[in-house]
């Protein structure tokens, strides 16, 4: 799968998932920002293996709207 790539599950084709570049791409970080967003619990992810990790597009929006314009990340509405 290419980086930044956006992917469905089989299970619920409504249900939209991304990997660490694709979700750096959405918020406009560094992918390093995602991975320390998931080591804190700011943004969850689901691990499948031991390298593949996947991220929800929704929780990356939700992320999104926590963001103020210098990209800080409002802790109290986690």
């Amino acid at each position: 799968m290419e980086k930044g790539t956006i992917m469905n599950t089989d299970k619920n084709p409504e249900t939209q998932f991304t990997n660490i570049g694709g979700a750096a791409k959405i918020l406009a970080v560094h992918p390093n920002t995602i991975r320390n967003m998931i080591y804190t619990n700011a943004l969850p992810a689901y691990n499948y293996g031991t390298r593949c990790i996947r991220i929800r597009i929704d929780d990356v929006v939700k992320v999104l709207h926590r963001m103020d314009l210098n990209g800080n990340i409002n802790r109290e509405q986690i």
